[in-house]
This record gives C-alpha cells, sequence and structure tokens, in this order.
C-alpha cells in the first residue's frame, strides 16, 4: 500500500486499562512501538491523588521520553483541575477526559461512559480543566453515546464552539454496544468529524494500517488514529502506520512476547498479553496454560 503523504496522522496506542501494566510498557518502550502515549485512566473520586501517587502512575511512561498524556475520569470538576495541574507538574504533556469506558463497574459510578448522559456536567467538567492546564493540550475521549450513536449531537457541537478542549477522541461505538463491530463506522466518524468543526479529532474503533483506515481518515480529515486491539494484536502495527521499519506481524508476536517475559511478570500477565497477542484457541496461550 501506499502510504506516501500520510505522515502528517498521529497514531496513538490506545490507553488499555489492565494491561498497560509496567511489564507492558516497559517492552513497548524499549522496543519503541510509538511515538507517544495516553495512559489507563487515572480514577478521581473523592479527593485529588497525592503527588507520590500521580508521579507513581505515570513514571513509566514518562521513561520513554516520548510525550504522554495523563488520562483522568471522575465526575468533580475541581478535583480533576486540580489533578489536572498536579500531572502537567509532574511531566505530562497533556490532560485527557474519559468519558467512554463501557465496563459495567465503571459506569455504575457515574464515571467514563456514563458521562454522556450528562451533557452539561461533560461541559462544567471540560471548562474547569481547560482552565486548569492552560496552554497544554486538553482532550476528550468519548464514545458515540450510551444506546444511541446520535446522542453526540448533545454535547459534541457545543464544545467544538466553545473551543475548551483542544482535541477530541471519538470512539465509534455507543456504551451499549461494548466492543460489537457495528455497521455503520463510516457514517458515525463522518457526523463526527463535522460536529468537531475545527477541531482537531482522532478516530478510534477496529482501525488498522489498512487503505480503508487511511481513506477514513484523509475523508474525515482526522488528525490521526488511536488503535488499542488491533495494535495489541500486532504490535508493530503503529510503526508500520508511521512508516518506519517492521517485521510481519507474526514475527513482531514473537518478540514483543519474548521481552515482556524476560522482565519476568506474574504468570497471569503472560496468559492475557499471550490471549490478546495470539487468542485463547493458540498453541502459545494452551503451553502456557500447561504450565
Amino acid at each position: 500500500m501506499d502510504m506516501t503523504k500520510k505522515n502528517d496522522h498521529q497514531f496513538w496506542p490506545g490507553p488499555m486499562e489492565g494491561v498497560a501494566r509496567e511489564s507492558f510498557v516497559e517492552t513497548v518502550n524499549e522496543l519503541d512501538l510509538v511515538s507517544r502515549w495516553m495512559t489507563p485512566f487515572l480514577r478521581v473520586s473523592e479527593t485529588v491523588p497525592p503527588q507520590k501517587t500521580i508521579a507513581r502512575f505515570l513514571k513509566t511512561f514518562l521513561a520513554s521520553g516520548k510525550p504522554v498524556v495523563l488520562q483522568l475520569m471522575g465526575d468533580d470538576p475541581a478535583l480533576l483541575a486540580e489533578t489536572a495541574k498536579r500531572g502537567i507538574r509532574l511531566g505530562a504533556e497533556g490532560i485527557d477526559l474519559n468519558c467512554g469506558c463501557p465496563s459495567k463497574r465503571v459506569v455504575r459510578h457515574h464515571s467514563g461512559g456514563a458521562m454522556l448522559k450528562e451533557p452539561a456536567q461533560i461541559g462544567e467538567i471540560c471548562r474547569a480543566v481547560k482552565e486548569a492546564v492552560g496552554d497544554r493540550e486538553f482532550s476528550l475521549k468519548f464514545r458515540s453515546g450510551s444506546t444511541d450513536w446520535r446522542e453526540i449531537g448533545e454535547f459534541l457541537p457545543g464544545l467544538a464552539a466553545e473551543k475548551c478542549v483542544d482535541r477530541f477522541f471519538y470512539h465509534c461505538r455507543t456504551v451499549a454496544e461494548n466492543y460489537v463491530v457495528v455497521a455503520n463506522r463510516r457514517e458515525r466518524f463522518l457526523a463526527a468529524a463535522k460536529m468537531a468543526g475545527e477541531i482537531p479529532i482522532v478516530l478510534n474503533g477496529d482501525l488498522d494500517d489498512s487503505a480503508e483506515t487511511f481513506a477514513l481518515l484523509d475523508e474525515c480529515r482526522a488528525a490521526g488514529a488511536m488503535i488499542a486491539r488491533n495494535w495489541m494484536r500486532d504490535p508493530y502495527l503503529l510503526r508500520r502506520c508511521e512508516k518506519k521499519d517492521a517485521p510481519d506481524a507474526e514475527t513482531g508476536r514473537n518478540e514483543f512476547f519474548h521481552v515482556f517475559c524476560a522482565k519476568n511478570p506474574p504468570t497471569g500477565a503472560k496468559l492475557e498479553i499471550a490471549r490478546m497477542l495470539w487468542g485463547i484457541q493458540s498453541p502459545q496461550f494452551r503451553a502456557l496454560c500447561r504450565k
């Protein structure tokens, strides 16, 4: 595939909660698999996390020397704003607000995807956090809506017009759809890009290094793509998207797993990574289960 003139797009690793632990991040850093990081969410509930907690959370990501965006989750504007300030002081290049996590546990606690039912509150949080971070970038990561993808029309155009968000990360599924493949992905991407107006938008949802992905990015005039599950199945995928040297997918999987295991992670972590790389029916996963 001819990927010339495509290098202006940014490619982001998805902030995989429960996967992007220390050994995983260290492996990605060692193999130079990403050009930037967005952390999994740091939950902000009743108090602002202590500075040492935020520093520890950021440490392995910052060790890459690449730009790091600290992702926050919560529903209190003041607490999120103060946490954002601390994150910037500790080295984060920018702050992201998670309004897309579909986890039932997260949604029950009125965070992540549950926030999409409260568009006014999303706006209040965005204004508070943007004021707190000043000229640093503040982004919003969100899904299409709670149960209907058109729900984004209730908040996205207003936030775009107000310019209290510097970048949108748009996941084309609704919270209820979780990770089910949707048939009208292109329609959703185009609608969200139009609503975003002049604000850069990064597309998320079943994207890879195919010609279809680059066609969608160009058609939507998107700033880039965020790739999570497909990246985990092919660890060198983001390098390939950026037209950097990369081995074939199977060679990359084996190399990633070898480096990861050399860091002596727990057996459960090895199983999780093998499952994501090869699947539960694979010889690699079954061999680990027999140990």
